[in-house]
């Protein structure tokens, strides 16, 4: 009898179809799993299941931290991120750029420290202390993001 493992990657959800897309009420646009799997860069043992719950929870977050500005747009006759005049590179609001890449860093952060539980091996410890400064990079991304869109400074101050 052998002890072989397969690992067979996840096929992911097409893209723009009703089951790839998270969307959130109308102000802030859907995310595609699809498109996420491919920013944060995804393989196959992260299942749609939990690319979704990932992106769900980061959306909520992103969300809550741009609440009270969103109201103050809506306020002002805005109906979507994409409405507020603001700079468009390749077509696309900032905004709306800025957003994706808050959810995608969030999510990316939190899928990646949860690495550190699926492989208990001395390589698998040393492989999720290797990815601690990915991990910081794609929390202060998200972070950054976020404070643009509020167009306030990224000075981040540490007492040591």
């Amino acid at each position: 009898m052998s002890n072989t493992f397969i690992a067979v990657p996840a096929t992911p959800a097409t893209p723009g179809t009703g089951s790839d897309l998270i969307a959130a009420t109308g102000f802030f646009p859907s995310i595609s799993l699809a498109k996420a799997r491919q920013a944060v860069r995804m393989d196959g043992t992260v299942t749609d299941e939990r690319l979704r719950n990932a992106i769900i929870e980061a959306k909520a977050t992103v969300i809550s931290d741009l609440a009270t500005w969103a109201d103050a747009q809506k306020s002002l006759g805005f109906a979507t991120l994409g409405d507020i005049p603001a700079t468009h590179i390749d077509g696309e609001s900032i905004h709306v750029h800025r957003y994706r890449t808050a959810v995608y860093g969030l999510a990316g952060a939190s899928l990646s420290e949860r690495y550190r539980s699926t492989d208990q091996t001395k390589s698998g410890h040393e492989k999720a202390d290797s990815m601690e400064p990915t991990i910081d990079d794609l929390r202060r991304d998200a972070r950054w993001a976020i404070r643009d869109i509020l167009s306030v400074s990224r000075t981040t101050v540490e007492l040591i």
